[in-house]
């Protein structure tokens, strides 16, 4: 009988161990789950830093260099007291390269724990192992 509750309850220590290791909250699925969505980030702020740069590259200009003024004036179609527009027909102006970044959208945690049904699966295991183990006795020749 010691011998069938210590099995039982090594058998569902271990299922329940092995189980959670693999599928609980803090388990290999969710750290890979983790790392993906830290990577996405990672990304997004690295591109954030580039354009930052890039902006500030474009203020330094305009504060300092009068041919960037104008070029910038020009791509905002403001003009000088003796210029007009020529219109082209079928002619469209590249855009900025501007955003503020990518949206990030992260996995949100579902309000259903793994965890209790881990613990009955586990549970559940070991009073099966504890039902149906029958140890065989060694008999003496």
């Amino acid at each position: 009988m010691a011998g069938r509750l210590f099995a039982s309850i090594y058998v569902g220590l271990l299922i329940y161990l092995v189980v959670t290791f693999f599928f609980g909250g803090t388990g290999h699925f969710s750290y890979q789950s983790l790392s993906q969505q830290y990577k996405i980030i990672e990304k997004n702020v690295e591109d954030l830093k580039t354009q930052g740069r890039t902006l500030g590259y474009s203020v330094t200009a305009l504060r300092s260099d009068p041919g960037s003024i104008v070029r910038e004036a020009r791509r905002l179609l403001l003009l000088h007291r003796n210029e007009g527009f020529i219109r082209i027909e079928g002619y469209k102006a590249k855009p900025r390269p501007l955003s503020p970044g990518r949206l990030v959208v992260l996995k949100k945690e579902s309000g259903l724990r793994l965890e209790p049904f881990l613990r009955a699966f586990a549970a559940i295991s070991g009073i099966l192992v504890f039902l149906f183990y029958k140890r065989q006795l060694r008999r003496k020749p």
